[in-house]
């Protein structure tokens, strides 16, 4: 059996991580696998001001259920694993099953544009606080969190794409570059 060659598109949440994995997995008739969906009540710290404070340090963030969906495609599947993983290879967790990461470099007022978005598009009127809870914090701390955590994953990443560019462009810099790993 081939070796799976397992690619992680990564970058801060509102990047556009879960379209441009969705829409590479299309093109390659490939499998993914999305963080989010591995996501509980223990991944992230119970306080992520204090975490950011102490070095937001990634390893703190757990998905041993992500992990573990990724080995079971490593010794069952051939071909090409595309995961959407956040931190790339910066978690110890799932460093050693990734072969490539790829970084979707957006600005952060994009994302946060992105997130607002989505979120708005999720909640009913009388939900709004959800939203307004999210920008106080993004105000208090995850602007920098988000900042920390994209700067950690930009030293490992294989490439960098920006995919503040047009998307279709993304994906196709994206496909290249898939392209020219699976070619050696």
């Amino acid at each position: 059996m081939t070796k799976l060659l397992v690619i992680a598109i990564a970058g801060i949440s509102g990047c556009g991580k879960t379209s441009i994995v969705k829409s590479a997995a299309k093109h390659f008739a490939c499998k993914c696998l999305h963080f989010d969906d591995y996501i509980d009540k223990n991944t992230y710290p119970q306080d992520m001001t204090q975490w950011f404070v102490d070095g937001a340090d990634v390893n703190q963030i757990k998905t041993p259920r992500f992990a573990k969906a990724i080995r079971h495609h490593i010794k069952t599947s051939e071909g090409l694993l595309l995961v959407e993983e956040p931190f790339g290879t910066c978690r110890d967790e799932v460093s050693t099953l990734i072969d490539k990461t790829i970084l979707l470099d957006v600005p952060l007022a994009i994302c946060l544009s992105r997130v607002i978005e989505r979120r708005l598009k999720r909640v009913s009127a009388l939900n709004k606080g959800q939203v307004l809870k999210y920008l106080a914090s993004y105000q208090d701390y995850l602007h920098q969190v988000y900042q920390s955590t994209f700067e950690q994953t930009r030293a490992v990443a294989d490439t960098v794409i920006n995919n503040n560019q047009c998307y279709d462009k993304a994906v196709t810099n994206i496909v290249e570059f898939i392209n020219s790993v699976k070619e050696g």
